[in-house]
């Protein structure tokens, strides 16, 4: 399980400890790793990254996008750059709606399988690439209800 948060409120005291009592992997939107300015610079990143480790907690940031008005100035218009530094502050997956261009970045190959019932979705095209390679991780069994319609 990942925790999307997208506040650094959800973060910050003993938020952490918290979400790593339940889940695998924090899922913090991205501009709590790498902040950006009012003018499109970057900010200096964060420590997040290695707090959430600390809470041995896996890190895959959303939502990575390559489209002109969501790429930050700071990048200078290179989509990859954006992708490029977040590897390089240890993250271990993004979110994204272009896999082919973060497939091409982390120099990995990329398989995504759907469902028949996700191919009429509109964001069916969005994936989760893991720039390094995915852990094998322990089944978390913390509820205890089914989930409906499962048997």
């Amino acid at each position: 399980l990942v925790q999307l948060v997208s506040t650094s409120a959800m973060v910050d005291g003993n938020g952490l400890t918290n979400i790593a009592e339940y889940a695998d992997g924090l899922g913090p939107e991205k501009r709590l790793v790498v902040p950006v300015n009012r003018d499109g610079s970057l900010g200096t990143p964060t420590d997040l990254v290695a707090r959430a480790r600390a809470a041995g907690l896996l890190v895959h940031v959303w939502t990575v996008r390559i489209d002109k008005e969501f790429l930050p100035a700071g990048y200078g218009g290179q989509p990859e750059a954006e992708f490029e530094q977040l590897r390089s502050l240890a993250v271990d997956g993004v979110f994204t709606d272009f896999p082919d261009v973060a497939a091409k970045v982390y120099g990995v190959g990329i398989s995504i399988s759907r469902s028949a019932e996700l191919n009429d979705l509109p964001c069916a095209s969005s994936a989760s690439v893991w720039v390094t390679p995915p852990p094998t991780l322990p089944c978390r069994t913390k509820f205890s209800a089914p989930i409906a319609g499962s048997s």
